[in-house]
């Protein structure tokens, strides 16, 4: 899949989907990351940060998540935007959308916006 497409947004555990569906999916995940003001980079970093936390067992409260780094606004617009992409697989290829479907972002978007600061999915 071309990371253009979407503005580096990827789905992940989708491999076994026909390609229309992966783009129906994914632009539809990505028009409610849009609707929500949250680019693909921070809903996955939200995400990734959260995992990080539960990993290094420093997740003590679901209130507090800023204070391990993981933004509660970017953190459910991405779980939103999962769900909303899972709809639509299910619409599209009945009893295909895995309950663990992954959003994600292309492997070098992270690295330029380590190097750079800048978030290149965002509008």
């Amino acid at each position: 899949m071309d990371d253009r497409k979407f503005r580096r947004l990827e789905l992940w555990e989708v491999d076994d989907l026909e390609p229309a569906v992966v783009d129906a999916a994914t632009a539809a995940g990505l028009e409610v990351l849009d609707n929500a003001g949250v680019s693909p980079l921070e809903a996955r970093m939200a995400q990734f940060n959260l995992e990080g936390a539960d990993d290094r067992g420093v997740l003590d409260n679901a209130d507090d998540l800023e204070s391990v780094g993981v933004s509660k606004s970017h953190l459910a617009a991405g779980q939103l935007a999962s769900r909303e992409a899972m709809r639509v697989i299910e619409r599209l290829a009945p009893g295909r959308a895995e309950p663990y479907l992954t959003l994600g972002i292309a492997a070098w978007v992270i690295e330029d916006w380590d190097a750079s600061g800048a978030d290149p999915t965002k509008v």
